[in-house]
């Protein structure tokens, strides 16, 4: 039994050693920016990923002027579908972030998130993988 103890505890040994290396050499998650803008804003979308399924997003708004929105509605649609979800609203968080949580795509596609900020209205461009 001794002879295999030392191999099976080498063979271990190594196995640990590389999913520890795995772990801390592996790819760490990136938010996907989305950027929309308009002759008075500039809106950036931030989401953990473009995926179906509720997500949390947060927007940051950005103009020459120190406008404040309560909050801002987002409506996503999917044009090349005929398909439209529910509007969310994003919840002002800090000045010039709002933040939300809900579904904006229910399918894979190109999507178009129109952002409405008082008059102003902002279109940006998603391409969603499943």
């Amino acid at each position: 039994m001794t002879r295999l103890a030392r191999p099976l505890a080498l063979l271990i040994t190594a196995v640990v050693i590389c999913a520890g290396a795995a772990f801390l050499l592996w790819p760490a998650d990136e938010a996907t920016t989305l950027t929309g803008r308009s002759d008075q804003h500039t809106v950036q979308l931030k989401l953990k990923e473009l995926t179906t399924g509720p997500v949390e997003f947060e927007l940051a708004v950005t103009d020459g002027s120190t406008t404040q929105f309560d909050a801002i509605t987002l409506e996503p649609g999917m044009p090349g579908m005929g398909h439209a979800t529910t509007p969310l609203t994003a919840q002002r968080a800090a000045d010039g972030h709002y933040r939300g949580h809900g579904e904006l795509f229910a399918m894979p596609g190109t999507w178009e998130l129109t952002v409405r900020l008082g008059a102003d209205t902002i279109t940006i461009t998603a391409s969603v993988k499943s």
